[in-house]
């Protein structure tokens, strides 16, 4: 979609620097509690799921360099899915989205002047956060044995990667429907009526 005729940008939204930062710690205080909560109701509902029995299995430096290592590839993964998620959105209401897998701040922007409408926005920047976690819940209670713990981290993380989307989306909703959501190259942008 273009933007409207009439309509200039109004204000500029960045989540770089200090911004990007206190959103990564609070991701990561989220994902571990979540973490917590998730093991705790797996292992009332499964009784015999144990994570430090787990963990004990492998008892070398080198088990838990691979565990670690493992780890490590899976939420790299996630946060791949998690951003493919917001790309099929845009991609349903019509608009053209980048993927930017970057090691530390992977992202979907817009296609320069591309747009799309405040409410629109907001539905694909919550999709993750709502889809995966749905699809997480509804597996959960099958999986059995060491698959447990990834859908653990598979919730979890979901949760840890969604603190950008969740402030991005309480940022939209101070402006009005009438409002469109784009990029700039740089800083996600809100435009409006002149």
């Amino acid at each position: 979609m273009i933007v409207p005729d009439g309509y200039a940008i109004k204000v500029k939204f960045s989540l770089r620097g200090n911004r990007l930062l206190v959103l990564q710690i609070i991701g990561l205080l989220l994902a571990g509690l979540f973490f917590m909560a998730f093991t705790k109701m797996t292992a009332s509902i499964h009784n015999d799921f144990d994570l430090i029995q787990f963990i004990r299995k492998f008892d070398s430096p080198s088990m838990l360099i691979i565990l670690g290592m493992g780890l490590v590839f899976f939420v790299y993964m996630h946060a791949y899915v998690h951003e493919k998620t917001h790309q099929l959105c845009y991609r349903i209401f019509g608009n053209k989205a980048n993927l930017h897998m970057d090691l530390f701040t992977p992202s979907v922007t817009l296609s320069i002047g591309d747009v799309c409408s405040r409410n629109k926005a907001i539905i694909v920047v919550l999709s993750p956060l709502v889809v995966l976690e749905i699809i997480g819940l509804v597996v959960w209670p099958f999986i059995t044995g060491g698959f447990l713990l990834l859908i653990i981290l598979f919730l979890s993380a979901n949760v840890g990667l969604a603190t950008g989307d969740l402030a991005q989306s309480v940022w939209l909703l101070k402006y009005p429907k009438n409002h469109y959501f784009g990029f700039d190259g740089r800083d996600s942008v809100i435009w409006g009526p002149q």
